[in-house]
């Protein structure tokens, strides 16, 4: 039987604080543990231990110590990573340094992906958020190689409506993608595996279970073998403490519509505060449900963190 070469991950978003949806969790980094743990399982299950990432380690570059130091404790060794949005300061890769991303790989926790690295029998080239996927001309013999890009790509039903667009359909990466014997994205949290098509493409999906829509949602990782196969192994979600009632679900969506108009409140000084004022009076007179007013005041937080 062929031997499992390689685990392929993405979208941990390891956050200080519960994503409203896990709120109910009574420990929320013990919450994280546990997909970690099945992680480390798989990782010490292979004769090379080696895990390719495709970005987001965390839901935000700025976060607090004791975050990075629950990342440096339980990621896996040999963990292999390009950078998605959220872990670029502003989206920025100038930025990249300032990152607590950066702060795991000046810690050897986390290996950045960055254009060709090779292990053992794999071989991958990594691709950032925003950056364009290059053809594989680099010829590795008997390598498996595998592409590494944190880019939004959807295939059939893993789409979401608003996002989702003929230009970042699969379809338009293929042609770069011919070269390699796998591809590895992040980005889109709905995760799929293809095999249809000339190499194999898989979409781990979200880690763990973060939005009220993704009761039903089943995360999971790839197992890649030494013939270039994939396989999806699904984590145990039996004791996630889960909220998908409609209170929770109309709080994310104000959280999504105000991120990133409150992003840009850092900038505003004293207007600014003035204007923190405005809102908590405007939330008291239209009396603004305890849920909805715990994710402005959150997202007012994080504007001022970064």
């Amino acid at each position: 039987m062929t031997e499992k070469i390689a685990i392929l991950c993405s979208d941990l978003h390891l956050s200080h604080t519960p994503p409203l949806a896990r709120s109910g969790e009574p420990d929320w980094y013990k919450a994280m543990a546990r997909p970690l743990r099945e992680l480390n399982d798989l990782v010490s299950d292979i004769q090379s231990p080696l895990v390719l990432c495709g970005g987001d380690v965390f839901d935000r570059w700025n976060c607090p110590p004791k975050l990075i130091t629950f990342a440096m404790q339980t990621l896996p060794d040999n963990f292999n990573s390009v950078m998605g949005q959220h872990d670029l300061p502003y989206h920025s890769w100038e930025q990249r340094e300032s990152s607590a991303f950066w702060t795991l790989e000046e810690a050897d926790i986390v290996d950045l992906a960055s254009r060709w690295g090779k292990y053992k029998r794999v071989a991958w080239c990594g691709f950032q958020w925003g950056e364009e996927i290059e053809d594989n001309n680099s010829g590795w013999g008997d390598a498996i190689t595998v592409c590494i890009a944190h880019q939004y790509v959807w295939w059939g039903n893993a789409k979401e409506s608003v996002i989702a667009t003929e230009k970042n359909s699969l379809s338009y990466s293929l042609e770069k993608l011919q070269g390699y014997d796998v591809a590895l994205f992040g980005d889109n949290h709905k995760g799929f595996l293809e095999t249809r098509i000339p190499g194999v493409i898989f979409n781990a999906g979200t880690f763990m279970r973060r939005h009220s829509d993704e009761k039903s949602y089943k995360p999971m990782v790839g197992l890649l073998y030494e013939d270039g196969t994939v396989k999806p192994y699904y984590l145990d979600t039996s004791e996630d403490v889960f909220d998908s009632s409609e209170e929770v679900h109309e709080a994310e969506q104000v959280l999504l519509n105000l991120d990133s108009f409150l992003d840009g409140l850092q900038k505003l000084g004293e207007t600014g505060l003035d204007f923190r004022r405005a809102v908590d009076a405007a939330m008291d007179r239209e009396q603004v449900s305890r849920v909805v007013r715990r994710v402005i005041l959150e997202a007012m937080e994080k504007s001022d963190e970064a």
